[in-house]
């Protein structure tokens, strides 16, 4: 769902072209709204400099960085005014197009607030619920692993899919298009309490994030992820063998013996049962 951002009236502009002029004044306004002291011409001439010879993410990274020379200095203060300036929460997890223009906000945590990891990481709790903050919390994985996995733990009842679902997703050793977690992918077992919470979760939306972890688990330790669901499968129920079954796609399409047996001899159970 991430990349499917473009509404309907932009379906013809090119991916690079979402973060334009346009989109550089509407995150203005966005923080102008709740701080009458954002200087709205310095971010748009900031963040739209040169723009045309910039790819997709480099535009972010210059909008994050435009938003870091208009913002206050004291990354505290900034902090702040960004979870003050957030648009509306996103019903439902149909879609989470509403939220694209707050991809910089994240690059923006990412890049420029990894000494306040507190406030950070509490910001980011706002931010998922209004886009994602599956990006922006790599660094502090990296950084400070054992706080950012006991904080998204904590986090992993909260009656918010779209945090539920930021516990794994920001966990992904190989997110697509986030930088590779090498902590994590070296050794997942500090990240696995997190997918345990979530392994009965009953929102199809978060089940999907934590398959997808797992699955990514299992490119780099196949044994990890087959001893896993191996447990996961006693006494299972749909959620979990939904979960069990697409986390080990990748390891079935490689013809895995264990995977198969596993798959196989589990689906032969519930037909009994049934």
């Amino acid at each position: 769902m991430l990349f499917q951002l473009m509404h309907k009236s932009e379906e013809r502009k090119l991916f690079k072209d979402w973060f334009d002029i346009e989109a550089a004044y509407l995150l203005a306004e966005q923080f102008y709204a709740t701080y009458p002291q954002f200087d709205t011409d310095r971010f748009v001439e900031t963040a739209c400099a040169n723009l045309s010879k910039l790819e997709f993410y480099a535009r972010i990274r210059q909008f994050a960085k435009a938003l870091r020379q208009t913002l206050p200095a004291e990354v505290p203060d900034a902090l702040n005014i960004i979870a003050l300036s957030l648009p509306p929460i996103i019903s439902g997890t149909e879609s989470t197009s509403e939220g694209w223009l707050q991809w910089p906000v994240g690059q923006w945590l990412a890049d420029y607030s990894l000494e306040y990891p507190d406030l950070a990481l509490d910001v980011m709790l706002q931010l998922t619920q209004r886009f994602t903050s599956e990006f922006a919390v790599r660094p502090f994985v990296e950084n400070y692993p054992e706080k950012t996995i006991a904080y998204l733990l904590k986090h992993t009842v909260h009656p918010s899919p779209h945090v539920r679902r930021w516990c794994s997703e920001g966990l992904r050793p190989r997110l697509p298009w986030g930088k590779v977690l090498e902590v994590i992918k070296l050794d997942p077992t500090p990240i696995l309490p997190v997918l345990e919470a979530l392994r009965d979760d009953v929102d199809r939306y978060v089940q999907r994030s934590v398959a997808n972890c797992l699955n990514d688990i299992g490119k780099d330790h196949p044994d990890v992820l087959l001893d896993l669901c191996s447990q996961w499968q006693k006494g299972s129920n749909p959620q979990r063998t939904w979960i069990v079954r697409h986390a080990l796609r990748s390891l079935v399409k490689q013809g895995n013996a264990r995977a198969l047996e596993s798959l196989g001899s589990h689906l032969h159970t519930r037909s009994k049962q049934d």
